[in-house]
């Protein structure tokens, strides 16, 4: 994973639900074409209210690691559809576990700023491992 990529894309607070949303559509595109797979990223972007090209630089990164790569539809088909949407709904948990955001944790107000987390696509589990943890109190 590019860590400048992925840092990009986790500055927005909506990375992961976009990516999780994305997962849901095309794990539901029964015809999983290039054209179909196109239409319906393109459908849910509008339907977001956002550029198409937004979209598509999240799921590159998601899928590839790089901000550049084979046209994103293609290594959709190359991925196949179960291959694509784990690594969307993967890339979306971890996009919103990289975010920043406040919790309590160890009885104490705090910023998480790092979380590690890691996900075995076949069995669908993941593990979770906070990294730095700020207190704010």
């Amino acid at each position: 994973m590019d860590p400048i990529a992925w840092q990009e894309l986790t500055e927005k607070s909506d990375a992961g639900p976009r990516l999780a949303a994305l997962a849901a559509v095309i794990e539901a595109d029964a015809a999983f074409t290039l054209e179909s797979l196109e239409a319906a990223t393109r459908g849910l972007a509008t339907q977001r209210g956002i550029k198409a090209g937004e979209l598509m630089a999240a799921a590159r990164v998601a899928l590839t690691g790089r901000k550049v790569a084979p046209g994103l539809f293609e290594v959709m088909g190359l991925l196949g559809r179960a291959t694509t949407v784990a690594r969307l709904n993967a890339a979306g948990i971890r996009a919103i576990l990289d975010y920043e955001f406040e919790t309590t944790y160890d009885g104490k107000r705090s910023r998480i700023q790092e979380v590690y987390l890691s996900t075995n696509e076949l069995l669908g589990g993941a593990t979770i491992q906070l990294l730095q943890v700020d207190p704010l109190d």
